[in-house]
């Protein structure tokens, strides 16, 4: 064997174990049937004409294969078969001229294993695959904003005073601190059966992969005074803050940073004194330019003059 072929034949020795020790996902072309008898899954399947495609129902989990093709000629071994049907010629559709044959075939054991657990979470979402918001059978569990994830009193070590989320806009460690917390923890708030659900796909996530594009969750993390903000976290990642997403108790919008983006008007009422007292020690914090006025009312005024904030406080 010369030096050259002996290398050719090492990368390509290579580029097989790459792919070995690196396996893809492959998503199926697959479509659910809700409350689907098996006449009307194959009759579904037949209507995406040739071609394979996975049938599933998330009420009862059933998973079924079917292959579809034009003309009379087997594509899969007859004692593989749990069903064939076939139908005469017809002038439309893709099998134009020509009968189409539809075999049913056996299903991967990994297909068949994780529909039941993604047909539990297709339902809690109506078929969103959004875990805590929009839901269906998760009502008290979750709201428009996510599923509710209280923090402790004192969380983060913060003392006397509690963490707001104001808090998080400016400390580092808090929100990295936070972010941990709703990885750990945010699915708590969740029926058993979800929690359940959830571990199975996410340990099984090649599977899972090849059913949908992705399943997201939503978290509203909620500080011991009532102030709040969004997680958002997909299966395999972690927690990431929704930006502008932070509502302080009165349910103003939360500023960031000493940007032209938190230009605008915070217009309290006198029961809403002490959201507006967190709103200015935070402005101080982002080191906005802060002027007070005596005149009636409790509302802060903020306007962008190119370089920073100038906030108006009535008092």
């Amino acid at each position: 064997m010369t030096g050259k072929f002996a290398r050719k034949i090492a990368i390509v020795l290579a580029a097989i174990a790459g792919f070995v020790a690196s396996p893809a996902v492959f998503a199926i072309k697959n479509q659910v049937c809700p409350n689907c008898s098996v006449d009307r899954m194959i009759v579904a399947a037949r209507a995406f004409g040739p071609g394979t495609i996975y049938i599933w129902d998330p009420y009862n989990g059933d998973v079924r294969k079917y292959v579809s093709y034009c003309g009379g000629a087997e594509r899969v071994n007859d004692d593989k078969l749990a069903l064939r049907v076939e139908t005469a010629p017809s002038p439309y559709g893709a099998c134009t001229g020509q009968s189409m044959a539809t075999d049913e075939v056996p299903v991967e054991p990994q297909y068949a294993d994780v529909a039941p657990h993604l047909g539990k979470i297709w339902l809690a979402t109506n078929g969103t695959w959004v875990i805590g918001r929009n839901l269906n059978t998760l009502k008290g569990a979750g709201n428009s904003r996510g599923l509710r994830v209280p923090l402790p009193p004192g969380f983060g070590g913060y003392h006397p005073q509690n963490p707001t989320a104001q808090d998080f806009m400016t400390d580092a460690v808090l929100r990295a601190q936070v972010r941990d917390f709703v990885d750990t923890n945010g699915l708590g708030g969740a029926p058993s059966w979800v929690q359940a659900a959830v571990a199975y796909v996410k340990a099984n996530i090649n599977a899972t992969m090849a059913y949908t594009q992705g399943i997201t969750m939503n978290f509203e993390v909620v500080f011991p005074d009532g102030s709040s903000l969004v997680f958002n976290q997909a299966l395999s990642g972690l927690p990431n803050y929704l930006a502008e997403s932070g509502r302080d108790t009165a349910g103003y919008l939360i500023p960031e940073a000493n940007t032209a983006n938190y230009a605008g008007n915070w217009n309290y009422d006198p029961s809403h004194s002490y959201a507006r007292g967190r709103l200015i020690d935070l402005l101080e914090r982002l080191n906005a330019n802060i002027n007070y006025m005596d005149a009636h009312g409790y509302r802060i005024r903020c306007t962008w003059d190119g370089h920073t904030l100038h906030c108006t406080v009535r008092r």
